[in-house]
């Protein structure tokens, strides 16, 4: 409160610079007031009540749409306003190093409804036409009115977990949530941009889908949240009426290497759709899976990398990643309760190739009391031996009664050896994308499907496999749809591979229910290593 009233005579003489009427000078004056007492600065992102920016400057709050509409279309001088508030020097006079700090500072506004949003654009001291909407601010849900007080929610009461059954670390078990109940171990298809690529949602149901992945980082860039939210979530936009899982972006920010810069309050980056500069933070991607309405939400956290420019990433390094995604799982969770989301929100364990820090992040996360946990940073690069020693360290030390997911993982060894280390749940766009580029799994190996040996073979993918493709195609057909680049091929590969992925987790889950899973996974090695 200090800072606010030590600020008002500034705001004051801006408003008379402005040139405008007593009373209208007056309601911006008061309005810029309340906008100086808010917590979190528009751009910035800090979200604390209380917080400092960068510069230990008075932050500012989510009352940008008051003083918008009392200037009545005069942003600009709005913004100037804004900008007064947080360092008392005016941004078009700013040159050199005050320019700088005053750039830092300045408020991002959300945009209009209408049509042709427009929204402040860095650099260009202006405003301009925006091609794609900004995230809501900190402290501001997506379609509620302005103004709405603040809402509260806890977060353990949207999910069950039950341990039907284990066999050492392997485990039986039940998850139930707001659209359905999942059997574990499943196997989870990806669906990135709201649809797994090729495949028929009736498709997914006749194999056996349980749960499905949805993007948060690519469907908050297209279609956007305007779109989803008038479907009123995920499921409704694509048709899908089970449970879906949304990441948080993390990964997808970690894969644009050198086109994102991470810093305390989130990460910069240019949009690779186009080149719009965004900014994604741990309340930005509670905002976005709160709009996707997903079942169960992934905490915002920083995909520890293998390596960096050829260098292996050191202890030190991991130690700094796995810390600042502890940081942001904290702001995840308050912002997932302000929101009131009634789903799920699960954390990330962090830590690199590194055991003790694995562990600390573990345990940290554990006692955040979240409903579910993930291991995450693996799948990154990593050789296929340090993979296999952190899914053997982690997953069986997660709580036995919370389900544990394995993110980005893997191929059909991986999965029966995740499942035989204590991991309940699985994703992997494997299935898929080696579908699109004729890899299919079998039973009995692998199978190249654009190898010269298939032209004339008139047999299944699999003759043990009951999927559409195995029971109305031949290898040949497929060979032939490959070569000549018809779209069915791969669709037929998707459905095939996705549905022994799907199979493969039935038959898990069956071994475990009548306590036989370490001979299951004997012959599944034997079969595997049989051969065509």
């Amino acid at each position: 409160m200090t800072s606010s009233l030590r600020l008002v005579p500034t705001l004051a003489l801006a408003a008379s610079a402005l040139s405008v009427g007593p009373a209208l000078a007056q309601a911006n004056h008061d309005a810029m007031v309340k906008l100086a007492t808010s917590a979190g600065c528009m751009t910035c992102h800090h979200i604390e009540p209380g917080a400092k920016g960068p510069d230990g400057l008075a932050p500012i709050g989510p009352a940008w749409r008051d003083v918008s509409a009392k200037y009545k279309g005069q942003k600009a001088a709005a913004t100037q306003l804004t900008h007064t508030v947080l360092t008392g020097s005016n941004p078009t006079r700013a040159t050199g190093r005050a320019r700088s700090r005053a750039w830092r500072c300045r408020p991002m506004p959300w945009p209009s409804r209408s049509r042709t949003p427009r929204s402040w654009w860095p650099g260009s001291w202006g405003w301009k036409p925006a091609s794609k909407p900004r995230p809501p601010p900190p402290g501001e849900v997506l379609g509620a009115a302005p103004g709405a007080p603040p809402r509260t929610a806890t977060i353990a009461a949207m999910l069950t977990f039950e341990l039907l059954a284990t066999e050492g670390h392997a485990r039986r078990g039940r998850l139930t949530l707001n659209h359905g109940v999942v059997e574990t171990p499943i196997f989870m298809p990806v669906g990135t941009y709201g649809t797994v690529k090729g495949v028929l949602p009736q498709s997914l149901h006749d194999m056996g889908a349980q749960i499905i992945l949805g993007n948060t980082f690519h469907l908050w860039l297209r279609p956007g949240l305007e779109v989803i939210e008038q479907f009123k979530g995920l499921h409704g936009f694509e048709a899908w009426t089970r449970p879906i899982l949304t990441d948080s972006g993390g990964f997808q920010v970690w894969s644009l290497g050198e086109m994102r810069k991470i810093s305390e309050e989130g990460v910069k980056f240019a949009s690779p759709v186009n080149g719009d500069k965004l900014f994604l933070t741990p309340e930005v991607s509670m905002q976005v899976q709160r709009v996707l309405n997903s079942d169960i939400v992934m905490q915002f956290d920083e995909c520890t990398p293998y390596e960096s420019k050829g260098q292996l990433t050191t202890e030190g390094q991991a130690r700094s990643s796995m810390e600042l995604s502890l940081r942001w799982a904290r702001r995840c969770i308050t912002e997932f309760e302000r929101l009131q989301n009634p789903n799920a929100l699960f954390g990330i364990v962090q830590g690199g190739m590194f055991e003790p820090l694995r562990e600390a992040s573990l345990a940290a996360l554990v006692d955040m009391d979240l409903p579910g946990y993930a291991v995450g940073g693996v799948s990154v690069g990593e050789p296929k031996d340090e993979m296999l020693r952190i899914m053997a360290h982690t997953p069986h030390r997660l709580p036995a009664h919370k389900p544990r997911y394995l993110m980005g993982v893997g191929t059909p060894e991986d999965l029966v050896e995740g499942v035989a280390c204590g991991v309940d749940m699985f994703d992997c766009v494997m299935p898929t994308r080696n579908a699109r580029n004729g890899h299919l799994f079998t039973r009995f190996g692998d199978l190249r499907l654009r190898n010269a040996r298939y032209k004339l073979d008139d047999r299944p993918i699999d003759d043990t496999c009951a999927c559409q493709a195995c029971r109305t195609v031949s290898r040949a057909y497929l060979h032939h749809l490959d070569r000549c680049g018809e779209m069915l091929g791969p669709m037929l590969s998707s459905i095939h591979n996705l549905h022994y992925y799907l199979n493969l987790m039935h038959e898990v889950r069956e071994a475990l229910d009548s306590h036989r899973f370490e001979a299951f996974r004997q012959q599944f090695k034997a079969d595997r290593a049989r051969g065509i």
